[in-house]
């Protein structure tokens, strides 16, 4: 590699004399060995050499980066335009490709070759597979052609616990030993607070909700967040439970050998020679014994921090809006933004008028009167709109009218947990969030979409929802004279048709750009939405288009193959003929028809 790099003659004989003059010495009772010469490898500690593990793992990465010019070699989703195919470490390696066949075996290949020319090979015991949205036949393939076993998330890297979950109150170590210091719990607070109004660390801007309404149960009309000295108290009450419970742990019986000995643990003074940790754990007896019979909190012998932390937090009184946040299946930025807007915190011009910020309280929107919750929503004649043709689409028959109005009827409406409610109470969320964006862009930016750009993006993020409710509510009866059998028979070949359609759907929803939304919105199945490109791309003045496209369509899908089987064929088929040089606004069109309905 130095010599290829073009190295001089002689700089090159340093590092080789350099490398081969290593030696190491095992210490035996303290005397060291005989020396044993180095095989492979570089010297530890020495400054030169993370240089040279560099330029030899420069081989390795040409090698990996060459796959990108094979046609063959498809890269991962998420790599494609950074050309990326793999990241190095002092002993780690993480490659990515495409999850086929192909894809892998070019990629272990290119390792292969790399560990034959400089002898350094993988472990493949501590090598692992790492796959999402294979079919499991082509998992079982390529593992088997590999020979690396498949891994799964959480996962060690580097000493550091990577999850696709987050962090759960195990993490948090310190806080279930002792009392942790004020001055630390207000300075989480603060970060955690800025982090909620501002995105960042800084300094915290005028919050709109105060920390402790924040930390109410969300039927309370807060957002459940947790009040940190308050469950740090709970934690170590369960410490001071466990001592007066004599629970067989082997620290409790250390403290009762050494401190309580045959003493009231309940009425004993707090022993001298106590840690500070111990000292605070033992002043949670008060805290107990105010809280009334303690087999409220426990529940199979085990102490319930939760139940604790309920009964020492602070009880608000219940709000009438209360199911509109907690049975919502919205995004949860959507249901913030209700959440805000139903306690009239929303940062609205009118507000920042009364705040000394601005000077013009005119709605951006409609430039009619001033910007306040109740006009914004739905009094705004641009957002009543919105919200009315978001209702008319839905199938949903009703007048537009005030703020009041129409929180009254989301609160009536989630009262059920039926499809119906669930869509009444999302695009009631997801509108208001919409509008709510759009009036800040305007404001911002000074550019606002259209009505019904705004409209479709709705659409878009709650089709299965919508299309749910509308279906159940036009289901029909069963036959009375079939049998129980037949009846059988009709809902689990139903069951099949809806989950089929909701899995091609989904893969076309993936794939989709923004202007397609007319076709989504307009055509309620996979299918409909197929007949219609069909349509569209058998017609004979349609060109080129016609016969590029015409490849996808002369794809036929049987019943003796899985479903993600031949989507997995299917998308094959579209890489393929991607690579011949579509033109962009093809691509497009074709990715559309990376799915066609099942004959189900």
């Amino acid at each position: 590699m130095l010599q290829e790099l073009g190295f001089p003659d002689k700089f090159v004989k340093w590092v080789m004399a350099c490398l081969c003059s290593v030696s190491y010495s095992i210490l035996v009772n303290g005397f060291p060995s005989k020396p044993i010469p180095a095989k492979k490898g570089l010297r530890q500690g020495d400054p030169m050499s993370p240089f040279l593990f560099a330029i030899g793992m420069e081989y390795l990465s040409r090698c990996l980066s060459l796959l990108g010019q094979s046609k063959e070699f498809k890269f991962h989703p998420r790599c494609k335009r950074i050309d990326l195919t793999h990241l190095m470490f002092a002993d780690d390696l993480l490659m990515f490709a495409r999850g086929d066949d192909a894809s892998v075996s070019l990629l272990f290949e290119a390792f292969s070759k790399f560990s034959a020319a400089s002898g350094l090979e993988a472990n493949m015991m501590k090598s692992e597979l790492y796959l999402a949205g294979v079919p499991d036949s082509v998992a079982l393939n390529i593992l088997a052609k590999i020979g690396i076993p498949r891994g799964s998330f959480p996962f060690r890297y580097l000493g550091v616990p990577l999850s696709t979950k987050k962090l759960s109150l195990q993490t948090l170590y310190w806080c279930q030993i002792f009392i942790m210091p004020k001055k630390v719990l207000k300075e989480i607070q603060r970060i955690c607070r800025c982090f909620l109004w501002t995105g960042a660390e800084g300094n915290s801007r005028k919050a709109l909700i105060a920390w402790d309404q924040l930390c109410l149960p969300k039927i309370c009309g807060g957002w459940n967040l947790k009040d940190l000295p308050l469950w740090n108290k709970s934690v170590v009450a369960k410490h001071c439970w466990a001592l007066s419970l004599k629970a067989d742990k082997l620290w409790v019986k250390w403290i009762h050998t050494y401190y309580v000995k045959h003493n009231d643990f309940w009425t004993m003074p707090i022993p001298n020679g106590l840690s500070w940790s111990l000292k605070k754990i033992w002043q949670q007896r008060e805290t107990l014994s105010s809280s009334g019979d303690l087999q409220q909190f426990v529940t199979a012998g085990r102490f319930k921090i939760q139940r604790m932390y309920n009964h020492l937090r602070q009880q608000g009184e219940s709000v009438g809006w209360k199911r509109i946040v907690c049975n919502s299946h919205a995004s949860p930025k959507s249901v913030f933004i209700v959440w805000l807007a139903l306690q009239d915190r929303l940062a609205t011009k009118e507000r920042l008028r009364r705040w000394n910020v601005i000077a013009d309280s005119v709605c951006c929107l409609c430039h009619s009167t001033d910007e306040s919750r109740d006009h914004l929503f739905f009094a705004c004649s641009f957002a009543a709109d919105i919200w009315n043709q978001v209702l008319q689409r839905s199938e949903i028959h009703r007048t537009v009218g005030a703020w009041n109005d129409e929180v009254q009827w989301v609160q009536k409406a989630s009262r059920s947990t039926g499809s119906n409610a669930r869509m009444c109470n999302s695009l009631f969320c997801e509108t208001v969030y919409s509008i709510w964006l759009a009036r800040n862009s305007k404001v911002f930016s000074n550019q606002l979409d259209s009505s019904l750009s705004i409209q479709l993006e709705i659409d878009y993020v709650l089709y299965e929802d919508v299309i749910e409710a509308i279906e159940a509510s036009k289901a029909v009866a069963p036959d009375p004279s079939l049998s129980a059998e037949d009846v059988k028979k009709a809902a689990e070949a139903l069951t099949k048709k809806e989950k089929d359609n909701k899995l091609v759907r989904a893969h076309i929803l993936h794939h989709v750009n923004g202007i397609f939304f007319d076709l989504l919105i307009t055509n309620r199945s996979s299918k409909s939405i197929w007949d219609t490109l069909q349509k569209k791309y058998g017609a004979d003045d349609a060109g080129k288009k016609k016969y590029v496209v015409g490849k996808w369509i002369n794809f036929k899908m049987t019943d003796g193959k899985s479903i993600m089987d031949q989507v997995h064929d299917y998308e094959n088929i579209v890489t393929d003929i991607l690579g011949e040089g579509m033109k962009m606004c093809e691509t497009l069109q074709a990715n559309v028809l990376l799915e066609k309905f099942p004959p189900s």
